[in-house]
């Protein structure tokens, strides 16, 4: 499974996927990339350590499924994060 033991904490790697405006959150010029976090971190948490502000209207995919900002986490997951998509 690749947990990592950091600091007494364990953790694990996620990848990341930022799309269109949500790319202005991306930690330097890479908009996919993996990020290192808690054993049961969450969707909410995963925001926090990227700075994207709560009220940022967005869709997020986890693991190819919509998820909501308290939904845990998993280990070699992939979220993906775009804004909403209007039209007709």
């Amino acid at each position: 499974m690749n947990w990592v033991l950091e600091k007494d904490k364990w953790t694990m790697e996620i990848e990341i996927k930022l799309y269109s405006e949500m790319k202005c959150f991306a930690p330097g010029t890479q908009t996919d990339f993996k990020l290192k976090i808690a054993e049961g971190s969450t969707v909410s948490d995963v925001l926090t350590i990227l700075n994207i502000p709560s009220k940022t209207q967005r869709v997020v995919l986890l693991n190819g499924k919509r998820a909501i900002d308290s939904k845990t986490v998993e280990a070699h997951s992939i979220l993906v994060l775009f804004p909403p998509i209007s039209g007709g």
